[in-house]
């Protein structure tokens, strides 16, 4: 699981606001450190609180990026996050067209009366849409 580098309790002018936020610094603290404290902050919209501070946490936050040499890295992790995304989504389409096929249509009766699984049957489709391919 990945840790946010910044928290947010919103309506920080409602009740169990300052609890909520001692519940995230107190979970924060079991985790391990890697230069950059995420802090918690309460933000009011009602009040009009809070909002300068997160702006600031930001460009904070932003400056320790680049000054640790992470920022590079960040973004590179993000590209390869919004590639596989992409992916994900053209690999389901092709997958769900190959369930639409005649030929699977057998195979998928047989996952639905358990005479085969749905592991098996999904290794067959996906290798024969790579030699397809």
């Amino acid at each position: 699981m990945e840790i946010g580098d910044l928290f947010i309790v919103n309506k920080a002018d409602r009740d169990g606001a300052d609890r909520t936020a001692t519940q995230v610094e107190s979970v924060l603290q079991l985790s391990m450190t890697t230069g950059w404290n995420p802090p918690v902050l309460k933000v009011s919209a009602e009040q009009n609180t809070g909002i300068e501070s997160v702006v600031d946490t930001i460009e904070r936050h932003h400056a320790h990026l680049v000054a640790s040499g992470k920022l590079g890295a960040l973004k590179i992790r993000m590209a390869k996050l919004d590639v596989l995304e992409i992916l994900k989504a053209r690999l389901a389409d092709t997958m769900k067209q190959q369930l639409d096929q005649p030929a699977v249509q057998a195979e998928l009766e047989k996952v639905a009366s358990k005479q085969s699984d749905p592991y098996s049957l999904a290794d067959i489709i996906f290798e024969q849409s790579w030699r397809n391919t």
